[in-house]
Parts: C-alpha cells; sequence; structure tokens
C-alpha cells in the first residue's frame, strides 16, 4: 500500500465528489487502524503470507496513512484486506480438506495419485489462491466424491469377503468370482462397476447365503429325521434318509423352492406315519407272528414275518387301508386256524400240490388259473378261510379234471409181461390227527397196474396210487393220514 499526501481540491470539486475526496476523520482511521492491525495478526496466524505496507503490524502507520487518504480509498484498502483473508481462510481450508482427505486416501487403499492426492498443505493453497473459488470448490467436490466412492466400495469389499468368510463356515460351496478373499479385486470390481449393479451383487450374495441358511437348517432337520427313522426302526430308504449332512444341504442349493418344501413335507408325513399308525401295526403283525408259531399255524411269507423293521417300513409306503386289511387278514387266518382245520388244510394244501405235479406231468392243461398252482401257503391259507366244505369240493373238482385227461385207460405202471390189471380205488381215509378226511371221498382216486401176475398188478397199482400222493393200507380201518382202498382185477392189459 503507497501512502498519498492529502490533496486539498476546490469546493466545487468537493460538491461533485464527496467521497472520493472527502478525507477520513481521526475517529474513522483509528478504526481503520485497529482492524488493519488485527488483519496482520490473521494474515500470519493463518500463515497467509501476504506482504507491503497494508499488511503492516504498526498501527501508527496504518492511522497516519488513513489521515492522508480519502474516505474512498480506506474503504478500498479495508476490503481488499477482508478479501485477502477471506481468500487467505477459504484456501486454507482447501489445504486442509485436500490433506485429510489424502490420508483417508491412503488409510483405505483408495490408491489415488496425481497433484490433488498430495501431503503438500501449501501447495494445494497456492494452488486455490491462484484460481477462482468455484474451481476450488468442484476440486473439493470431485476429491469427496472419488473418497465417497472408495468408502462405498471399500463397504461392498468387506461385505464380499465377510460373505466369503460365511460361505465357507457354512460349507455353502458357492464359488465363482463373486466368491472370494481378495479384498482388493472386489474394491476394483466395485469402482468400475455402477452403484446399482454393486448393490445388486451384494443382494445377490446375501441370497444366496440366506439360502445357504435355510438348507444348513434343512440338512440339520434331515438328518435328525433319519436319526428318528433309524431308532424307532420305520425302515425309510432313500436319498431323503441318511445322514450325510452335506449332501442333504447341497441337494437344497440346487432343488427349487417348492421342491424342497415337499420333500420337507413327505419326510415328516413318513415319519409321523411310522411313529403313529405303523408303529402300532409294526408291533401287531410281529405279535400275530408270534401267535402264528406258538400255535403251530404254519402260516408263512411276507406278511407273517417277525422283523419289525420290515413291517413298518412296508406300512410306511403302503396306503393306511391297506396297511388295516393286512391286519384284518391276520386276525382271520388266526382265528380260523383251530387244530382240527389246521390239519384238514395242510393235508388239502399237500394234495393239491400232488394234483397240480400230476397235471403239469400229464400235460393236462388246467381248468382255471387259480385252482392249479404249486403254493402250499396260498393252497393252505385259502383252506384256512373258506367254509368247510369248499375245499373238498375243490380237490374233487381237480380230480375230475384229471380224470378226463387220464381217459379210460390210464397209462398206470407196469413191469414184465403184461396180462393182468389191477384197478385200486381209494376208501375211506383219515387227516394226519386221525379224524375223517373230507377231502378224498370214498372213490374219488384210482389208479391202475399192470403185470404178468394179479399180484404183480396190484402193487403196481398201488405204487402208482402212492405218487399221487395218496397213501393206502391194507386194513379195515384208515390210519392217519392214509386211506383203505379196494380193488379190482382184469384180464388183459390196461396200461399204455
Amino acid at each position: 500500500m503507497t501512502h498519498r499526501a492529502r490533496l486539498v481540491l476546490p469546493a466545487v470539486c468537493l460538491a461533485l465528489f464527496p467521497l472520493a475526496t472527502r478525507a477520513a476523520d481521526e475517529a474513522t482511521c483509528r478504526h481503520y487502524a485497529d482492524e488493519a492491525v488485527q488483519a496482520q495478526a490473521r494474515n500470519l496466524g493463518d500463515h497467509c503470507g501476504f506482504a507491503g505496507d497494508p499488511w503492516s503490524g504498526h498501527w501508527q502507520n496504518h492511522f497516519n496513512w488513513c489521515l492522508g487518504a480519502s474516505l474512498a480509498q480506506v474503504q478500498s484498502e479495508t476490503n481488499g484486506r477482508r478479501g485477502a483473508l477471506e481468500g487467505c481462510r477459504r484456501c486454507s481450508d482447501y489445504a486442509r480438506e485436500a490433506f485429510e482427505a489424502h490420508l483417508d486416501n491412503i488409510a483405505s487403499s483408495c490408491g489415488f495419485a496425481g497433484d490433488p492426492w498430495s501431503f503438500n498443505t501449501e501447495g494445494h493453497r497456492q494452488w486455490c489462491l491462484a484460481v477462482s473459488p468455484a474451481d476450488a470448490a468442484n476440486e473439493s467436490a470431485a476429491r469427496r466424491g472419488a473418497l465417497q466412492e472408495c468408502r462405498r466400495c471399500s463397504d461392498y469389499a468387506r461385505q464380499a469377503t465377510e460373505a466369503q468368510q460365511r460361505n465357507v463356515t457354512l460349507h455353502c460351496g458357492l464359488r465363482g468370482d463373486a466368491w472370494s478373499y481378495d479384498s482388493m479385486a472386489h474394491r476394483q470390481w466395485c469402482l468400475v462397476a455402477s452403484p446399482a449393479d454393486a448393490d445388486r451383487e451384494t443382494a445377490a450374495r446375501r441370497a444366496a447365503l440366506d439360502r445357504c441358511d435355510r438348507c444348513t437348517q434343512y440338512a440339520r432337520e434331515a438328518v435328525a429325521a433319519q436319526q428318528k427313522n433309524q431308532n424307532f426302526s420305520c425302515g425309510l430308504k432313500g436319498d431323503a434318509w441318511s445322514f450325510d449332512e452335506a449332501s442333504h444341504r447341497q441337494w437344497c442349493m440346487v432343488a427349487p423352492e417348492d421342491r424342497v418344501q415337499l420333500e420337507t413335507n413327505l419326510r415328516a408325513g413318513a415319519l409321523s406315519r411310522c411313529l403313529s399308525v405303523c408303529t402300532e401295526y409294526a408291533n401287531q403283525a410281529v405279535a400275530a407272528q408270534r401267535q402264528n408259531q406258538a400255535t403251530g399255524c404254519n402260516l408263512a411269507g411276507d406278511r407273517w414275518s417277525s422283523n419289525y423293521q420290515e413291517h413298518a417300513a412296508w406300512c410306511v409306503t403302503a396306503s393306511p387301508a391297506s396297511a388295516e386289511a393286512e391286519t384284518r387278514e391276520r386276525t382271520r387266518l388266526l382265528s380260523a386256524c383251530t387244530p382240527d382245520r389246521r390239519n384238514t388244510c395242510d393235508a388239502y394244501a399237500d394234495h393239491a400240490r400232488v394234483q397240480n405235479a400230476e397235471r403239469i406231468q400229464r400235460g393236462c392243461g388246467r381248468d382255471r388259473q387259480t385252482r392249479w398252482h404249486d403254493n402250499y401257503q396260498n393252497h393252505y391259507q385259502w383252506c384256512l378261510l373258506v367254509p368247510i366244505s369248499e375245499p373238498g369240493k375243490e380237490s374233487a373238482a381237480r380230480e375230475e379234471w384229471l380224470q378226463r385227461c387220464r381217459g379210460e385207460r390210464s397209462p398206470g405202471i407196469s413191469t414184465g409181461e403184461c396180462r393182468v390189471s389191477v384197478i385200486v380205488r381209494n376208501g375211506s381215509c383219515q387227516n394226519l390227527d386221525g379224524t375223517p378226511s373230507d377231502l378224498l371221498p370214498p372213490g374219488s382216486r384210482s389208479a391202475i397196474g399192470c403185470g404178468p401176475d394179479r399180484d404183480t398188478a396190484k402193487g403196481n397199482a398201488v405204487f402208482s396210487m402212492m405218487t399221487t400222493g395218496v397213501c393206502l393200507v391194507e386194513e379195515d380201518e384208515p390210519s392217519p393220514g392214509c386211506c383203505t382202498f379196494a380193488e379190482e382185477a382184469v384180464d388183459g392189459c390196461l396200461c399204455q
């Protein structure tokens, strides 16, 4: 600031330019000098670096200059100092903010570099002083925006690595670029992606982990269900029933949500049925088999297993109606299996098998599918459940079919020269328990034997009868399991 001598202007000029030529008074100059000294103190305190006469720390110098200056000059000088200090303060704030921004850049590993990113506070301030306030404000805003992006992407990277840690801890098995511990790679991806894309990636990871949480719970419940399946001997099998928690979880992660829920419901339903209805069913089935064995009923087949697990497993897969029907059938058979009926049906089943064997041997064909078969248990259990007269009728019907198949000239059995034929027919028969047999009425069975004489032919006929499963005794009364017989001799050979 140059101190100028006071000028004396004509009165007319004072009238035309009152402010420009009017001298400052002492009160004004004292105020001016006070503010100038304070401005210099701020210049020094804020390290603004301003120098020259306007930035003197001597009050008297400022006062003396003011007394020789016009009011306009005083006001201009004051405004200049104020503007300079305001700019210094603004640029000091700018430089401090730039310094702190670079600290944040380093601490957050953002990697920003160049003139806007340094610890050179004075360089930042000088740059600020050399540009417009708008340019400085734009530079600060750009730095703040970059740091905000860096912090956002640092948060993104932190969440991504934490998600990967959960992925590994929970054994989710999620893979790909989105699942890694490389925090720098996650942040760099985020910096080039849009915020919306980063948000979607974070949401996708969160959804995958939420599903993994659900599938972890699903797997634990599946293993618990398998433990119950084993503890209660339900016998449930398949991929849904195992102790492999990892396999359950991996299946859940790729299966549709509705399929996972269906699998859970099916498992729960099967267990519920096993633990309620099927537990009782299996207990009843095993108890029925114990009764079967104790009474000597000789009932056999899958229905009469003593294996609790097998019954429970069958029940779980069967309908309630089927399980009830199976229980009823066991009860009916055990009720029908009285000692007399048991012996009768045993003999009936054996005889039915012998008749079927003869039918096959002779190539007779069959009249009904259900009548001709070799399954002892089917014959035996059928006999137990039908009226007492039915087995005899069935045996007689089979015998009638066989008689037609044999024809009038039975093949018989012949030894030696065939001169004499003997026909034997059963008389009265007894069951194994000594009771009369309803299955073999007198005369219902016959056989032919041939030979050179009557005794040989008779022996061959009896042997032929024996091969059909009928025991013959030469007594007036039958013995248990056997029949009396009558014989008829014919000259000539009836054997083919």
